[in-house]
């Protein structure tokens, strides 16, 4: 998949990287504040639908829901922007590439070395990570494939995981579905529902809980996914549960009773203790 120049090196792009890479952190924490921006998102739509003040307003909910999911796609966006900084800064090939490109171009790297940005952060804004087709597509430069769905890249991260509760994904597991076409259809179908709400201000989200839930379990679940399977790839710390003394650490060496572990939105309900 080849790598294209749509937004060429200025200073309003060179501020707005400035910005993003002072927001950056490594991958473990890029990894978990993903989990941490989403289940703040999902503990306060919680509070909100608690309320019964507002319950009494079918429109007013509408609205609150429209914009929790506007939310949590951009909890994806930044995301994907943060694992796209990420591997090209593993992976000295996929910067070789970005740099020959820009250097067939006539473009100068000058201003983003003045402004102590990297290749990896002017990449990173060449797609929209809103975009299901993009992402897909950044990935495919990413780790020199072709896949035509963005979901067709986690089949090597389902066979050791482990769920501490009930979701959709582990329901399509038992239920031996496709994993990757579920996850694609109800990703497209929420991404369409976020286009809708930004785009269209008369047009109102007619709340589908099922689909929420759905949604929700997707969202959280398949980055995870994801980032098992680059920090399988560059040898990166990630979360592993022990199966037999039931707790949770961070590891890039996988004991045989440990399972990588992955967080379920009812997961944001619950407290953990941080134990040495």
């Amino acid at each position: 998949m080849d790598f294209k120049i749509k937004r060429k090196i200025k200073p309003n792009l060179l501020n707005e990287l400035v910005d993003l890479k002072h927001n950056r952190t490594d991958f473990n924490d890029f990894s978990l504040n993903f989990i941490s921006n989403l289940s703040q998102r999902y503990n306060l739509m919680r509070h909100v639908l608690k309320s019964k003040e507002l319950r009494k307003d079918e429109q007013m909910i509408s609205i609150a829901v429209g914009q929790y999911i506007s939310s949590i796609v951009t909890c994806w966006e930044t995301y994907f922007r943060d694992t796209f900084v990420y591997v090209v800064e593993q992976d000295s090939h996929v910067e070789s590439k970005i740099n020959d490109l820009i250097i067939q171009k006539g473009l100068s790297t000058k201003e983003l070395k003045s402004a102590q940005l990297n290749l990896s952060d002017y990449g990173s804004k060449q797609y929209n990570f809103q975009d299901l087709s993009d992402t897909c597509n950044a990935l495919n430069f990413l780790l020199d494939d072709n896949k035509n769905r963005i979901t067709d890249f986690i089949d090597d991260s389902l066979s050791d995981i482990t769920f501490k509760s009930p979701n959709f994904v582990l329901y399509w597991l038992q239920e031996k579905k496709d994993i990757s076409q579920e996850l694609y259809s109800v990703l497209e179908e929420g991404f369409e529902i976020r286009h809708k709400i930004v785009h269209d201000a008369n047009y109102t989200y007619k709340v589908d809980s099922n689909f929420i839930n759905t949604f929700e379990d997707c969202m959280v679940i398949f980055p995870q996914l994801l980032s098992i399977s680059l920090a399988k790839k560059f040898n990166t710390k990630r979360t592993v549960y022990n199966i037999d003394e039931h707790y949770a650490r961070l590891t890039n060496n996988p004991a045989k009773n440990e399972y990588h572990f992955v967080f379920g939105r009812k997961d944001f309900e619950g407290k953990y203790e941080i134990v040495d």
